[in-house]
């Protein structure tokens, strides 16, 4: 709660004791399901009773994801949520974020929160708001945030004020050369 409170700006919420919500950003356009499996299969692992939503920001998205992550998990059960078709069994539901309002989850996944889907920009900041505001709260206890674009303005203030760790598994570490590395071969 901490880190959707920080976003609208209410800092009397403490949150819940757990792990820090973070988000994860993947070298490239396949990394995101993998990265999206892997905490799947680790929440579902863990707790093999979890009711687990990955949360896309358009509906057009949510079946081909759904489809990659049962492929990636076949030991799970992952399902396409939308509607009349939303089911509230043990495994993980894949699905947009117009789909979850006033919903819960024991752990959300959210799905490219970029500018692109959550924008920060003149005229569109209160909406995007609004809607990550939704997404963020809908997990009780676990919340991860992957993607391959960079996170939305609405984020910054969060990264800054440690309620949100970011880990970035695009950077190239650096490398650090010893006076033995330059002699020659």
């Amino acid at each position: 709660m901490a880190l959707a409170d920080g976003l609208v700006g209410d800092s009397s919420a403490g949150g819940r004791p757990g792990v820090a919500p973070r988000f994860t950003r993947v070298s490239d356009a396949d990394g995101v399901p993998e990265r999206v499996a892997l905490g799947v299969s680790e929440m579902l692992t863990e707790r093999p009773d979890a009711h687990v939503c990955v949360v896309v920001r358009r509906s057009k998205d949510a079946k081909p994801l759904a489809e990659a992550l049962a492929d990636l998990l076949p030991e799970h059960d992952v399902r396409h949520g939308h509607n009349a078709s939303f089911q509230f069994d043990p495994g993980a539901t894949v699905t947009n974020m117009r789909q979850i309002k006033g919903l819960e989850f024991d752990a959300v996944f959210v799905v490219e929160p970029s500018e692109a889907n959550y924008s920060s920009g003149d005229g569109q900041a209160e909406q995007g708001r609004k809607w990550l505001y939704t997404v963020l709260t809908r997990a009780k206890d676990r919340l991860e945030l992957i993607g391959l674009e960079p996170l939305t303005g609405l984020l910054s203030d969060s990264v800054e004020h440690g309620r949100l760790e970011v880990a970035d598994e695009g950077a190239v570490p650096e490398v650090v050369c010893g006076d033995e590395d330059d002699e020659p071969f």
